[in-house]
């Protein structure tokens, strides 16, 4: 227990108040909800376990166990940031295509009539 005291004394205060701020909303779940949650997380671990695999099976290296290790770590982290690095793209994508309807909304109802003109900010 005192080293997950000192693990938590070494992150940074916001780090520190989003670990409070789960542990609150963990502990206001149901049973059923945490049990829920669970099963994602093992669902979720398995999914990377397998692809962890696959990727190490497609390599054709032959690593000893450390190597191995090693080789799973720096995948599962290059696969995060991959996955991070699409996440903003779709997001930035998303956001431009968003703009692009409401703008093309704006143009197709002014012209309308009877519909008033929108407020010039």
């Amino acid at each position: 227990m005192e080293g997950l005291h000192k693990l938590f004394q070494q992150l940074s205060p916001d780090q520190q108040q989003k670990i409070v701020q789960n542990l609150h909303r963990w502990q206001a779940l149901s049973e059923d909800e945490r049990e829920e949650l669970r099963r994602r997380e093992r669902v979720r671990r398995q999914q990377q376990e397998a692809s962890t695999n696959d990727a190490y099976q497609k390599s054709g290296l032959q690593l000893a166990e450390e190597q191995r290790t090693q080789f799973r770590k720096r995948y599962i982290q290059e696969r995060k940031r991959l996955e991070e690095q699409l996440q903003r793209e779709t997001q930035e994508k998303r956001q431009q295509g968003n703009s692009a309807i409401v703008e093309q909304l704006k143009k197709e109802f002014s012209k309308q009539p009877g519909i008033a003109q929108p407020a010039q900010h």
